[in-house]
């Protein structure tokens, strides 16, 4: 944001002076949560977690394109955990291209489940529409991700995808780009 608001287009006045730093950070109920949690039995396979909102702004339709161009690798499994208005979408998008053997819809749980579900986890997904506001900020979902100290997996553009690599905590292919992502996953299994 501080680049934006002092050098880019969202730059109205001099506000350099008036510009506080004050960071995200993971809320320790997921770091210290019980991983013990009774959640549903996981999928066997490699687990692509996502955890959080459904919805419009986190692009449910690269999430589900990118799991329609995986189909054929049986291991991969999806496993999305949350609610959102996008959820209809996805559950339709499951039913009419058969993938009820690779994505799994799991529905809403409490954030002291999260550790639990992490814990399951080979990898963690992050994704985000490609607008301006988006390209600005980082998810608080990108602290708590890494503070599971499980690999990322970003589809997004900015400072999220900037963070997770010069964290060396993962890879990020651009926003919306689900053709790429197959490509990202298998850099990442290697």
């Amino acid at each position: 944001m501080r680049q934006y608001l002092v050098h880019g287009s969202g730059n109205k006045g001099d506000y350099e002076s008036k510009l506080i730093y004050f960071p995200n950070w993971a809320e320790d109920t997921i770091s210290r949560g019980d991983s013990s949690y009774p959640i549903p039995t996981m999928p066997d396979g490699f687990k692509i977690i996502f955890a959080g909102n459904i919805g419009f702004s986190q692009d449910m339709e690269s999430i589900t394109s990118t799991a329609l161009e995986l189909k054929k690798y049986t291991d991969i499994k999806f496993i999305l955990i949350g609610d959102g208005r996008s959820k209809p979408f996805v559950e339709n998008f499951i039913v009419e291209n058969n993938l009820q053997q690779t994505v799994f819809l799991l529905g809403k749980f409490p954030i002291e489940a999260m550790n639990a579900f992490f814990t399951h986890a080979d990898g963690l997904l992050v994704s985000l529409k490609d607008e301006l506001i988006f390209n600005l900020t980082v998810l608080a979902k990108v602290q708590a991700y890494m503070s599971s100290s499980k690999p990322i997996l970003g589809m997004m553009n900015g400072e999220g995808a900037l963070l997770i690599e010069e964290a060396g905590c993962g890879y990020s292919a651009p926003a919306g780009n689900h053709k790429n992502w197959p490509k990202l996953l298998c850099r990442f299994m290697i």
